[in-house]
């Protein structure tokens, strides 16, 4: 407890600053880059929700992935290609899953997002880190060369 008592105000500082920043990079910037909503990702799962809901479309959920064939993309109407899509990725992430229902695609979406957040929070923590030593290195020098100014 003494020893931060003897800290300077710069030290406090940066301190702060560090704290600051690890928050920022560990925590607000990956759940901004993880959970920002868009325009592409509501209109994706608008898609896959109709596919689903498509009686036709149900080979696509119950079948061997191996089996199927890649179906038509067309923007009007559901041709089962977001479905037949996000269980192809799926697949290759999670593993066969069938039946593919909405709920374990949700799951899947739900896990790719916590794994993003993971590696993001991982990264911000190394640019952090780096940006903090960095800052302090840069206070240890300029305090160098004023105590060598001040002792001429």
């Amino acid at each position: 407890m003494l020893r931060l008592m003897r800290v300077n105000f710069w030290q406090r500082l940066w301190v702060v600053g560090a704290t600051l920043s690890l928050v920022a990079f560990d925590l607000v910037l990956p759940w901004i880059w993880t959970h920002s909503s868009s325009l592409s990702k509501w209109d994706y799962r608008r898609s896959i929700e109709r596919d689903f809901e498509n009686s036709q479309c149900s080979r696509y959920a119950n079948d061997n992935f191996a089996s199927l064939t890649e179906p038509p993309h067309k923007l009007e109407g559901s041709t089962c290609w977001h479905l037949y899509t996000s269980r192809k990725f799926a697949k290759m992430r999670h593993g066969e899953q069938v039946p593919y229902t909405l709920a374990v695609h949700l799951e899947n979406v739900s896990k790719d997002r916590r794994e993003q957040f993971y590696i993001a929070a991982g990264l911000g923590s190394v640019v952090s880190i780096i940006l903090s030593a960095l800052v302090y290195a840069v206070g240890l020098a300029v305090a160098w060369i004023i105590r060598g100014y001040g002792g001429r």
